[in-house]
């Protein structure tokens, strides 16, 4: 065993809370420590490419008094990392310059343990009281560290889905022969995940007006009536759709999906299924 070095900006009774060697270079070690039992709050994140001799902070722009309890690295792109922490999760697309908090129904409370599960692409959080929590399919993270969201939009790679029967016919779609006190959490929705992302959002004629509107009362200027013809055209006007086309091998259109149009990252679940017989 040999003592590695210390690391720059660190107190020396501090706690380290987890390592983790690196997946994609033998001699590249993770580290993450706290002080908090000495009343200091500062996120301590380090890395070190020649096995502890030398280190370097990784904390980047985490937020001040964010304890760190867990790192993970992507076994595919190695500049994609992930923290858990005392608030949350985060990850970053370029190595610690940058955190992002992950949400999507992710609790703000401490995490203690991250796992990665390689064959499905699944992120694993431990939390501290509330239970597990999984961000199943987090592969789009990866095409973000690549620069995916220069654009003005894209479909990421969507992994294979699984083809079964998700209960058997006749019985309630959890676990019924265990009786009414069985916890069981949903799984993930039974299908293709498809993830998209928007830059912006499509504005109706209603928006486009208020946000005019909104610029002019911050001038100080009078925001003049826009008209009854106007405003009944913007009450027959629809709200913006988008919509993802699901095709086989040959481009015959299978399936039409309608999802949010809003902009940022968002899911939809296409059930494998064709469109109702019945609509």
């Amino acid at each position: 065993w040999s003592r590695a070095a210390a690391m720059p900006g660190l107190p020396a009774l501090s706690f380290v809370n987890d390592v983790e060697m690196s997946v994609s270079d033998a001699s590249t070690i993770y580290v993450v420590a706290d002080n908090h039992k000495m009343g200091d709050f500062t996120p301590y994140v380090y890395e070190s490419t020649d096995l502890g001799k030398t280190w370097r902070s990784i904390a980047g722009d985490l937020p001040k008094g964010t304890i760190v309890w867990a790192i993970q690295q992507d076994h595919v792109k190695p500049d994609l990392l992930f923290l858990g922490t005392e608030f949350g999760i985060y990850f970053s697309p370029n190595r610690g310059t940058n955190w992002i908090k992950l949400k999507g129904g992710v609790p703000t409370i401490s995490f203690r343990d991250l796992k990665i599960h390689r064959r499905d692409h699944d992120l694993v959080g431990a939390s501290f009281g509330r239970g597990f929590y999984v961000l199943d399919d987090y592969t789009p993270l990866r095409e973000m560290a690549g620069g995916a969201l220069s654009g003005e939009g894209t479909l990421f790679p969507v992994r294979a889905a699984w083809w079964y029967v998700p209960w058997q016919p006749g019985q309630a779609p959890t676990r019924p022969e265990l009786g009414t006190d069985d916890f069981t959490t949903e799984n993930p929705p039974h299908g293709a995940l498809l993830t998209y992302w928007l830059k912006e959002a499509p504005a109706t004629a209603r928006e486009a007006r208020q946000a005019t509107e909104k610029k002019l009362r911050e001038q100080g200027a009078d925001t003049p009536f826009p008209g009854f013809d106007r405003l009944w055209m913007e009450s027959l006007e629809q709200a913006p759709k988008l919509l993802v086309r699901i095709a086989d091998g040959s481009g015959r259109v299978v399936r039409w999906l309608e999802g949010p149009a809003q902009a940022g990252v968002h899911r939809i679940n296409w059930d494998l299924r064709g469109p109702s017989p019945e609509p």
